[in-house]
């Protein structure tokens, strides 16, 4: 091999080993809140027609339609939050064993998730569209 195609590979291999070598990492939080809202007089708004603040800052509007239309209407995740250090024991019992009983109807609206906070949060349950294992679940809360 010619002394400058071996001196060419070589710098090749090494750039491509350094660059392998370095390695990037970055988080970033996307969620999408689905707002739900009856206009009085107003059949169908148009995105452009709404204005959502978050803390001071205009959000942007991805989707504006009716609840009949499915292609609208995104399943919905339901999020069972039992706080034991802030709720007394007969509230942590009646609403979680409440929630229990209607276990079908949370997971017939999508995924449910149960967190336990003892002060730390601890998830029981990831997110699930089985009624029985929610049931079970927020059962298990109540039977503590």
């Amino acid at each position: 091999m010619p002394r400058k195609r071996a001196l060419a590979l070589a710098a090749c291999l090494s750039f491509a080993a350094n660059g392998a070598a370095q390695r990037f990492e970055e988080k970033l939080a996307v969620r999408e809140v689905e707002l739900v809202f009856e206009l009085p007089n107003r059949s169908s708004p148009d995105r452009d027609d709404l204005d959502v603040v978050e803390d001071g800052l205009i959000r942007p509007v991805t989707k504006v339609g009716s609840l009949e239309d499915s292609t609208v209407r995104s399943p919905w995740t339901a999020v069972v939050w039992v706080d034991e250090a802030l709720a007394s024991p007969a509230t942590v019992f009646g609403s979680t064993l409440g929630l229990a009983k209607e276990a079908a109807a949370l997971a017939g609206l999508g995924s449910v998730e149960v967190v336990v906070a003892d002060p730390e949060p601890e998830i029981l349950a990831g997110a699930t569209r089985e009624p029985k294992r929610v049931e079970q679940v927020l059962a298990d809360v109540a039977g503590k």
